[in-house]
């Protein structure tokens, strides 16, 4: 049941989250707490029926909901059980492993207030990676009823709606394992058109176990494959449905060639994706050729020095010849000159010298006259 909001006061919104119990859970709780619109109800369904008891995260603020059915509980039931668990007079949608920003809500709110025509709106979703990094695809489509018949173009948590929508029996039907939420979205189109917030304020992680926005359009039409098969059953339930103008709109949608401008913003936006990837390629082309050029010049310089090297090793190895053949010579010199000495000293002590002295005194006389008669005679 609602709660009863006095005249003046913010109006309650209950943030519905279906949690099989990823570790993603912490940042969607914690991007609800961080939101600048107040009060809100955060509705956490225990959809794997693990006996949670509490919420990681920040949690304080808000008032907090733990739903336990007893048992494991299919997207679509947890969605129910959520919704019927829920007190606020508005409701949106956060699975555990997607986030808001923070003016999330406070921006939805303002456009349901200001347009009271409109009883949902909803906001531009951000697709990045599985782990949260590398946008690669933002939901942007205008409310086109028309279009929502035929594509599901609005992300669970982008859509904030009125709780009297709910109260008119608008249901997550239990019989899609995928697409329960584009299912939803045609229910409440039925009763009510959206407003659309052209600011990007809801995140969508990639890769989850409800993919539903692969961007080949072949195997978006191809009736064997997982997402053909459950758009087929979409299109089974609604057609009974639909009304011969509605069904003449979607096929007017067509002849006017709706589907083209969607795959030119595809064709668009992979050709900005290898724009960029030429891009990064030619950096990374010009840094291998710099480290090239760089090593090229390193190689070189090592050359000259190798060369020089070289030629100081050679000069070093023919000094050192010469010098080992000094010293070689030097040694030979030593030895003679030793032998010299040795001969001269037995020379000096031996008889014919000691006897031949006074011959030896002569001689230096019968010189040392003739030198002087020389001498003055001239």
């Amino acid at each position: 049941m609602p709660t009863d909001t006095a005249p003046g006061q913010p109006s309650l919104v209950s943030v519905i989250c279906r949690t099989i119990g990823r570790s993603e859970l912490e940042q969607a709780v914690n991007s609800v707490a961080a939101q600048t619109y107040l009060p809100i109800e955060l509705v956490v369904v225990d959809a794997a029926n693990s006996g949670m008891d509490s919420v990681p995260g920040n949690s304080g603020q808000l008032s907090l909901k733990i739903v336990n059915t007893g048992t494991a509980l299919p997207r679509a039931d947890a969605a129910n059980a959520g919704m019927k668990a829920a007190s606020g007079d508005y409701f949106m949608f956060l699975d555990d492993d997607d986030w808001i920003a923070p003016k999330h809500i406070a921006g939805l709110m303002d456009a349901l207030q200001s347009d009271t025509s409109a009883r949902a709106a909803y906001s531009n979703t951000q697709r990045t990676d599985p782990d949260g990094s590398n946008p690669d695809y933002v939901f942007e489509q205008d409310y086109d009823p028309i279009m929502l018949l035929r594509d599901n173009y609005v992300p669970i948590h982008a859509m904030l709606f009125e709780r009297s929508l709910f109260d008119e029996g608008c249901r997550f039907d239990n019989r899609f394992d995928i697409f329960e939420d584009w299912d939803f979205w045609i229910q409440v189109s039925q009763l009510t058109p959206f407003r659309h917030i052209h600011e990007v304020t809801a995140f969508y992680r990639g890769g989850g176990d409800s993919e539903t926005s692969a961007d080949d359009v072949n195997v978006r039409y191809d009736n064997d494959s997982v997402m053909g098969k459950a758009r087929i059953k979409v299109f089974n339930k609604w057609l009974g449905k639909w009304t011969g103008e509605q069904v003449n709109s979607m096929l007017a949608s067509l002849d006017q060639g709706s589907v083209v401008p969607g795959l030119h913003a595809q064709l668009k936006e992979l050709d900005a994706r290898l724009n960029a990837e030429h891009d990064t390629n030619l950096r990374h082309q010009q840094q291998i050729q710099q480290q090239a050029a760089a090593q090229e010049t390193l190689q070189h310089e090592y050359n000259v020095a190798k060369g020089t090297v070289e030629d100081l090793q050679i000069k070093l190895t023919d000094r050192e010849g010469r010098i080992g053949e000094l010293e070689q010579h030097a040694t030979h010199l030593e030895r003679d000159k030793q032998l010299l000495q040795q001969h001269l000293e037995q020379l000096r002590n031996s008889f014919s010298w000691k006897i031949t002295a006074p011959l030896r005194y002569l001689r230096r006389l019968f010189v040392n006259s003739d030198t002087k008669q020389g001498n003055s005679s001239e």
